[in-house]
């Protein structure tokens, strides 16, 4: 079976859907299907390591997004940290956020549609769509989705499989646009023959907002890789860490800096991400924490069994769940879960499954649950507390959701 991938995302890339469709697709080709991947060109040296039987086909991305690409690889990943403290480097963020944003209000989805016309000559002229059994499309960006729908019109014989993931229309979209964005979302759950997201309240949500039926649409999550090397801590003082991305009124981290604050122990916080914007407002803790800004995808992982606990905010938004705490389950670290619904189906999860703490995203619940967490540090009893062997829930890993997606396609 020959499968066409369109991958804005894709590695050296490493974002949230590179991730995703790096290890989907590494494992699809290990089932036998062959996968050519048209991404953009990123101008990273980095090696990625490939199956032979994936070809990438990597494309310009448009001039801003390109220019974007170029400065960080300018800034690096090893110094990026101490950069992103800089003053000039929150101006030139902001420039760049205010152009991108301009941008995004002129085309659908948000700038990288510049990728669109770029993407589309070249699958016109280099690829023959008619010889792909199925076409494949992540999202986000929007601008995969866009190129599924056109594909899809001009070859409707073309089975398409559209991984929408997080809700299609993202909550940093132009408000004025709602109306416009809701009714492309409306054509691409309706025309594609296969469907994913990431969460059970987008799956009701399509059910009763779009009439989709549920046969239609498979529950794949973010995941983690089975095959990964596990937890290695020793560390002299409890180690929490958080790998991922605060947002204003969406994620954020105060309550937690303030319950850090309030402890009366020993500890060292490790943050990973593009959370400079944050800094101010825990700056009281001073040497506590650790802020390495952006890092590899493995350096990633690497904090993640290094770390005593790994902590994990929820959104207020229900029907989108970071990807990141799937992530967090292959480290064989605890999870303390800070949510503002105890509903949320992280949290639910990490109840079930039993691989860590649940509180409110408040302070003094917050700080009673890492005060919990250091006494069964100190006391060495965390492993007994806690189910952290991955082997435990392996139907959340990319090896079992990549069985499904198979699945699906071969008995379509």
């Amino acid at each position: 079976m020959k499968i066409l991938l369109i991958a804005y995302s894709f590695p050296p890339l490493w974002e949230p859907q590179a991730i995703r469709w790096y290890y989907l697709s590494r494992e699809l080709s290990s089932l036998g299907l062959n996968i050519d991947v048209v991404t953009v060109k990123y101008p990273s040296n980095e090696s990625v390591d490939i199956p032979l039987n994936i070809k990438i086909h990597r494309i310009f991305p448009g001039l801003f997004e390109f220019l974007a690409f170029k400065s960080r690889e300018v800034i690096g990943v090893d110094r990026n940290a101490k950069i992103r403290r800089k003053p000039f480097f929150n101006v030139a963020k902001k420039i760049y956020r205010l152009s991108k944003s301009f941008l995004t209000n002129l085309l659908p989805g948000d700038a990288r549609t510049e990728w669109f016309p770029f993407a589309l000559n070249y699958i016109r002229n280099k690829l023959d769509v008619k010889n792909y059994n199925w076409i494949i499309t992540s999202h986000e960006p929007y601008v995969d989705s866009l190129l599924g729908l056109y594909l899809k019109k001009k070859y409707p014989k073309i089975k398409w499989f559209a991984d929408i993931a997080d809700p299609f229309t993202a909550w940093y979209y132009p408000k004025w646009r709602k109306s416009i964005d809701k009714k492309t979302e409306k054509k691409v759950l309706t025309m594609a023959d296969k469907i994913s997201v990431t969460s059970e309240n987008l799956i009701k949500h399509y059910i009763e907002s779009y009439g989709i039926s549920e046969e239609k649409i498979l529950l794949i999550r973010q995941g983690f890789n089975l095959n990964q090397t596990q937890s290695k801590n020793n560390n002299k003082k409890i180690t929490f860490a958080y790998v991922g991305t605060f947002y204003k009124n969406v994620r954020e981290p105060g309550y937690l800096f303030s319950a850090l604050n309030d402890l009366d122990f020993d500890f060292d916080f490790v943050i990973a991400g593009r959370n400079e914007e944050f800094l101010p407002d825990s700056s009281y803790l001073k040497k506590r924490i650790r802020f390495l800004g952006f890092v590899s995808h493995l350096k990633a992982l690497e904090i993640q069994r290094k770390a005593d606990v790994l902590i994990h905010l929820t959104y207020k938004n229900k029907t989108q769940v970071p990807g990141k705490f799937f992530e967090y389950l292959g480290s064989g670290v605890p999870i303390l879960c800070i949510t503002y619904d105890e509903n949320d189906e992280t949290a639910v999860l990490t109840k079930k499954l039993n691989v860590g703490l649940v509180c409110k995203n408040e302070k003094e619940d917050i700080k009673k649950s890492l005060q919990y967490l250091y006494k069964l540090w100190q006391e060495n009893k965390i492993k007994e507390t806690f189910t952290l062997n991955p082997e435990n829930f392996k139907e959340y890993s990319w090896q079992a959701y990549a069985s499904i997606i198979h699945k699906s396609l071969i008995s379509f």
